[in-house]
């Protein structure tokens, strides 16, 4: 499951270096009915993904991205706080705010 969502976070990474938008404002892939048994997992799972599709890129895209803003957007004021509590855990307070 970390591979294929890993795989199509990274296939948006690219489209989106791809296009002429600074931003890009992602909801989770794979996140509400359809995750499944995989739903309590699905913060940590996305947040994992996204950092293995960040390290896939090449030095270049990675150098672009960078420059880019990319904002993950939760629909549900209650999972706001899952989603940074995963986040955290991850990656800690002060690591959170250089990641993706």
């Amino acid at each position: 499951a970390l591979a294929l969502l890993a795989s199509a976070y990274e296939s948006v990474l690219v489209q989106f270096l791809e296009s002429a938008q600074d931003t890009l404002r992602l909801v989770p892939i794979g996140d509400g009915s359809c995750a499944g048994a995989f739903k309590s997992e699905m913060p940590s799972l996305t947040w994992e993904a996204l950092r293995r599709a960040y390290v896939s890129l090449d030095a270049d895209d990675a150098s672009d991205l960078r420059r880019k803003k990319v904002d993950l957007c939760l629909f549900k004021g209650k999972k706001v706080a899952q989603w940074s509590e995963s986040h955290r855990e991850g990656y800690g307070e002060e690591e959170e705010k250089k990641q993706l």
